[in-house]
Order: C-alpha cells, then structure tokens, then sequence
C-alpha cells in the first residue's frame, strides 16, 4: 500500500466505515501506523451509525485500555446508539464514563455507576457531564428510551440552551403524548429567544395535530410567518398535516397553495387530509393535479386515493345514483375488494330489474381479474344490459 500519512489512513476509515463497509474500514484500522482519537472514533461512529452494537461497545472498551480517551464525538456517538437501539442501561453507564474519560478513568465510570445502582442512589446533576455535544446526545437517548425525568435532568443541568437538546426533548414528549409538556417546552424556548429551527416548528405542529387545538395551532403559525420561517418545505409540509389533521382543509390548502416547491409528502397530506375528512372529489382532483405536475405516487397517496374512488361508489350506491358510481368504478386503473363489494352492494340496495345479470357480470371479471392484482386499463369494463 502506497504511503499514507495520518490524515489520509483515517479520511479512508471514516469513508469505508460510513458508507457500511465495515469490513474493509476495520482492516485499514489495523494497518494504520498511528491510531489517533479521530482513527478510533471513526470505526466507532461507523459501528454505531450502522447500529453494530457489540462492536461499538469492544471497540469503545478497547479504546480506553490501550490508553486513548473518549472525546465528546465518541461519546456522542455511543450515546445516539443507545437512543436508536433503546439501550437505556448501556446508556447510563455511557454517561457516567464521560465524566471520567476526561481525567483518563473511564473504567472507574463504569464501576462507580454499577455501584451506585446496587446501592440504589440516585443520579443528581453532578452525575451528568458538563460537553454540551454529550448533553445534547444524553438527553435524545433518554427522550427516545421514555425516561423522560432523566431527560428535563440533563436539560436543565446544561451550560448554555442548545437547540437540538431541546428539539429532542421536544419529541420525545409528543411521542410520549404529552402535548401540554410539549407546549409549555416550546413556550419556554421561545421566552429564552432560543434560535428555532427547521425541526422545532415540525415538533411543535404536531403536538396540535393531536389536541386538535386551533388557537395555539394559529399562534405558532403567526409566529412562523414572523420569524421567516414560511419558506421552509419542512415547516410548510408539518403546517399542511396539522391543519389537515385537525379537519381544517382550508387553511391545509391554503398553505399548500402558497408553497413555492412541493415534494411527496406536501402531496400526500392534502390528498389524504381530503380523503380522512370525507371531501373524497377534492381528493381525486388534487391527485390528477398531482399525477400532471410530474409527481410520481407512493404506496401511501395511492392508498388514500383507492380510499376515496372506494367512498364515493358507496355513497351514490346508497344515493340510488348507480350510474356514477359505475362511473367512478370504470375510471380506476387500480381496485380492491373493497371497490368491487361497494359496486355490488350498490345494485343490491338500488334493487335495480337487471340486478343479478349485473351481479354475475361483475364476479366474472373479479374472479378473471383478481388473480391479476387488479390492475386495469382505463377504459369501460362494465357494459350494463339493456
């Protein structure tokens, strides 16, 4: 191998280690000539990224007998492993070792922390690390792993108001269904004219997505509108959901309206906001909308829409207007059982003279074509008796 100096053996590890090639990073790991905090955090971090527990946790262990310290990006790292992976034990005990990686004592962490458990004391401020980029990861694992005490103990013990610590704690709380908590955070970000972001709104918008509550829902939106914040796609996709989810479809519109670019999701909420709030017409005209503006379906939009052709067939059925509903029947490319049940059941209810001709038409293009995953051209199937 040709010679490599320090910086060139670990930008290979950090690029083989993140892209999951793992295998390969691990041997350049054990050619490199110099084995730096950076070499080691860089296999760490891939293990941990590509959820490698056992690895992570040697390879952290081993770290710290040959003599390197953890830094706040190998802890860091550890730390959002234990979040993803719900490793709550492991990940106290990460916490308690930052406090000593420092002064070269990890392993003392570990064992002071056991013992703290077997003697049942509990963890105060002074048990937590002082690195802000550790909180921050501390207080996403605890977030993440429901312990959410352990979580506003981190938060309120750190040096400076870090935003992605409040973000995760943010989550955490709207996961957990504690909206109120959730608010109150928010309103307490604000009033210490923390920095939001692109992830603080989306958090926030949907805690109202499930009070349904639409004064604060319309309070935030001023304040996104003050703030700048309009612009943003994330934002603006969280505002269309909310609003949607809350049965206000106007307001969902009118946001998604004003958007200057629109991806999957700001489609997908409307149309299926339109289709859970039974405005199942919208809901198909959005989606042709959708379909000539370039945007290619998923399984989730096309769900909702099968959903609205599926509704609007039941109710002309029960309406006793037959004739649309084979109209809206016809004009599927896509049906289900579902689609096929309501167009049967709306002969029966309309007791139309033709009905069992019609019945018996119907089951032999369902048997013939079922076993076809129902996919079909769009043009006129049913052709009814005169």
């Amino acid at each position: 191998m040709p010679e490599r100096d320090e910086f060139a053996w670990n930008t290979l590890i950090a690029a083989y280690a993140s892209s999951g090639k793992l295998t390969e990073a691990v041997e350049l790991f054990k050619g490199t000539p110099i084995k730096s905090s950076i070499t080691w955090n860089s296999l760490i971090s891939g293990y941990c990224q590509h959820r490698m527990e056992t690895e992570a946790f040697d390879l952290f262990s081993r770290m710290q007998v040959e003599g390197q310290r953890p830094n706040q990006y190998t802890m860091g790292s550890i730390l959002r492993l234990c979040s993803t992976s719900a490793l709550l034990g492991r990940g106290k005990k990460t916490a308690m070792i930052a406090g000593y990686s420092h002064n070269g004592e990890a392993l003392k962490g570990i064992k002071c922390y056991r013992d703290m458990v077997v003697e049942g004391v509990a963890s105060n401020q002074f048990t937590f690390p002082t690195n802000v980029f550790v909180q921050s990861a501390l207080v996403d694992m605890y977030a993440k792993c429901q312990d959410l005490d352990c979580a506003i103990k981190v938060l309120e013990n750190t040096e400076v108001d870090n935003v992605v610590a409040w973000n995760s704690m943010l989550v955490g709380c709207v996961r957990l269904g504690c909206e109120e908590d959730a608010h109150s955070l928010f309103r307490n970000m604000h009033a210490r004219d923390m920095k939001l972001d692109n992830f603080t709104y989306p958090s926030v918008l949907n805690c109202f997505a499930s009070t349904k509550d639409m004064n604060r829902a319309m309070s935030v939106h001023c304040l996104i509108t003050k703030t700048g914040f309009e612009a943003s796609k994330l934002v603006n996709n969280a505002l269309v959901d909310m609003y949607a989810k809350q049965g206000n479809m106007d307001c969902a519109f009118q946001v998604f309206n004003h958007m200057p670019n629109k991806d999957m999701v700001s489609w997908t909420s409307l149309v299926t906001g339109y289709a859970h709030n039974n405005r199942h017409e919208e809901a198909l005209k959005l989606f042709c909308d959708m379909r000539l503006a370039g945007v290619y379906p998923d399984h989730i939009i096309l769900s909702s829409v099968l959903s609205a052709y599926n509704s609007l067939i039941t109710m002309y059925g029960k309406r006793g207007c037959i004739d649309d509903a084979i109209r809206v029947f016809d004009s599927m490319r896509i049906r289900d059982v579902i689609s096929w049940t309501a167009l049967i059941v709306g002969y029966a209810q309309n007791a139309m003279p033709v009905f069992w001709k019609e019945v018996a038409h119907i089951s032999h293009q369902w048997t013939r074509k079922m076993g076809k995953r129902c996919e079909y051209p769009k043009d006129n199937e049913i052709k009814r008796d005169q």
